[in-house]
């Protein structure tokens, strides 16, 4: 009887166990799957960011992952029942490449990832403000788009230094076609980051990734513009010509648009000037109007004729002397105001001081007496002339005189000669009745005679 048990128990478990490997094996046998694009997650991306730094791309990776397990089991898994995940700690600025863990559930086991490391490039992170930028098409039926009013004018982008710095515009993309004539409207505009060559820059953050916009549609109008102004250029330049705008083309409500007849600038003061001159035009607009869109902001350009002319005035003290020659006793310049005037190339004219012009006379050749000697400027520019009045200014000058040469009969000091000094006896008196030259200078208006 108990043989007979022991007989029963060992068939049963083997039978059981016969069961069992007929399921695995024929029922629910061991397979291998492939689930693909199994997202990874990323563990310390905000403790990245606390320390300045960010991944430089989108940060969103994906993996294939080989899981092995019973058939009933591993044909309903999806990637969502697969955790892979990679740490961000410890990377530094540049390329990185990461270890991915994946786990599966329980009965299940990975068999092979397709990417094992995933590179991961680390950047500085920063944030720069830019402009705002509403686009609109361009109409052509008298009327313009008019922004009103917007949420705000500027706005902050956030991200890799790699791509903030590829930044050159938010724009705003407003649609025209719900706006109305005259009648303002709000619209609530996505922005979208672009880059200098119009293509979209992605994985940055916006301070405003939506803004809101209140715009209309106004009337333009073309309305003359009234520019005058004042004064002279300096240094004897003259313009040449004077050009601004004759109108403004302006966009307003209808009703404030049939009452605009002309624009009054303010008053430009051109006094003294020496070089052209660009100036931007002031002027008032009424409430709620506006230049349109294709107008610039005015200007008037004053060009000049670039020739000019400027003069300085000296004291007699302010000439300067020199080539004094050594045997000179002493000399005295005529005590008057000379004047120096050069004209020609305003570029340079308008650099000139008082003492590039300063004015002397050189008394090289100077003689015993009353000398008329010229004026000069060792200022010289082919592009400039110099004028000086008086030319020559007069020079009482002490020279030794000559001892008399006997042997010369036409030495003015030969008693023996033609022109010896005069005869006491003779009646006619001298043959020039003028004063001798020392009587001259004797009376001539200046200080006594000096060297130098």
């Amino acid at each position: 009887m108990k043989q007979t048990r022991i007989i029963d128990l060992v068939f049963s478990v083997a039978f059981a166990i016969g069961i069992w490997c007929y399921v695995i094996s024929v029922v629910n046998p061991p397979q291998t799957v492939l689930i693909r694009q199994v997202p990874v997650q990323l563990q310390g991306l905000d403790s990245l960011k606390g320390s300045g730094y960010t991944i430089a791309d989108s940060g969103e990776y994906s993996v294939d992952v080989e899981v092995k397990g019973p058939r009933s089991q591993v044909n309903a898994i999806t990637e969502n029942d697969i955790a892979a995940s990679i740490s961000l700690a410890g990377l530094t600025t540049g390329p990185n490449y990461v270890n991915v863990k994946v786990s599966a559930p329980d009965g299940l086991s990975i068999e092979k990832i397709s990417t094992p490391k995933i590179p991961v490039n680390v950047d500085e992170l920063i944030t720069e403000v830019k402009p705002a930028v509403i686009y609109y098409p361009t109409r052509d039926d008298g009327f313009e788009v008019t922004i009103i009013m917007m949420e705000v004018e500027n706005v902050r982008i956030t991200g890799a230094r790699t791509l903030v710095e590829t930044v050159d515009q938010v724009r705003y993309d407003l649609n025209t076609d719900e706006l109305l004539k005259d009648i303002s409207t709000t619209q609530r505009i996505p922005g979208i980051v672009l880059d200098a060559d119009g293509q979209i820059v992605e994985n940055l953050k916006l301070s405003n990734s939506q803004l809101y916009v209140t715009a209309a549609l106004y009337q333009t109008k073309d309305v003359p513009l009234n520019v005058s102004y004042e004064g002279t250029p300096g240094l004897g330049a003259q313009l040449s010509s004077v050009v601004y705008p004759r109108t403004l083309k302006l966009k307003a409500r209808s009703s404030l648009m049939k009452n605009i007849d002309s624009i009054d600038a303010e008053i430009i003061n051109i006094e003294g000037i020496t070089s052209d001159l660009t100036v931007p035009l002031v002027y008032d607009l009424p409430d709620s109007v506006y230049l349109a869109d294709d107008t610039k902001e005015p200007e008037a350009v004053f060009k000049l004729v670039h020739q000019g002319e400027i003069s300085f005035t000296y004291d007699p003290s302010d000439i300067s002397v020199k080539s004094v020659p050594a045997e000179c006793e002493g000399y005295h310049l005529e005590k008057r105001a000379v004047t120096v005037t050069a004209k020609g190339d305003l570029s340079i004219i308008r650099k000139l001081e008082a003492k590039d012009l300063q004015p002397f006379v050189d008394l090289s050749t100077i003689e015993n007496g009353e000398n008329e000697i010229r004026l000069q400027s060792d200022f010289v520019n082919e592009n400039v002339s110099i004028s000086i009045q008086p030319e020559f200014i007069n020079v009482d000058a002490k020279m030794p005189v000559p001892e008399p040469d006997p042997d010369d009969p036409d030495d003015p000091e030969n008693p023996d000669g033609p022109n010896g000094p005069e005869d006491p006896d003779d009646p006619e008196g001298p043959d020039d009745p003028e004063k001798t030259p020392s009587e001259e200078s004797s009376g001539k208006e200046g200080s006594s005679l000096k060297k130098e």
